[in-house]
């Protein structure tokens, strides 16, 4: 049988998703410092495979962003000391949105152990961990259906 602890070892998304949400969560505790005025308009939103997603509620800066890329990317590696966003990405947010994301607090130290409440709650309605590509799913034999499909 497969332990939780397991799970958290094995699981390199688990890994990868863990270390995203924690550069977030810096980057979001430094953002005035890293954007400066443009604090304002731009709010970092996730990180997915080194590209930084922004909001904004007006859609000019999505055409904007291209002037600052690269200042705002320096600006990363001089206050955050390494590089690992390397492309910035603008979404224009819709009010519903905007309104929910006012409303989620920062990121903190406690997100491990949403993520880790979130698996136990998987594991415990009858998920498991695909012994090849390490996603979870509901158990319908060793392997998850994607899985099944590509052999």
């Amino acid at each position: 049988m497969t332990t939780l602890g397991d799970i958290y070892g094995q699981n390199r998304r688990y890994q990868k998703l863990l270390s995203d949400r924690r550069l977030l969560g810096r980057i979001q505790s430094q953002w005035e410092e890293i954007s400066g005025r443009l604090s304002s308009q731009l709010k970092p939103v996730s990180v997915y495979k080194g590209t930084l997603l922004l909001e904004t509620e007006n859609p000019v800066w999505k055409t904007e962003l291209s002037f600052y890329e690269d200042k705002l990317l320096a600006q990363l590696l001089r206050v955050l000391k390494f590089d690992f966003v390397k492309k910035l990405r603008v979404q224009v947010a819709t009010e519903k949105a905007a309104l929910e994301r006012k409303k989620r607090p920062v990121c903190n130290g406690t997100l491990e152990d949403k993520i880790k409440a979130r698996v136990l709650e998987k594991v415990k309605k009858g998920w498991v961990l695909c012994r090849f590509c390490e996603k979870m799913y509901v158990e319908k034999g060793i392997v998850c259906d994607f899985c099944r499909l590509s052999t």
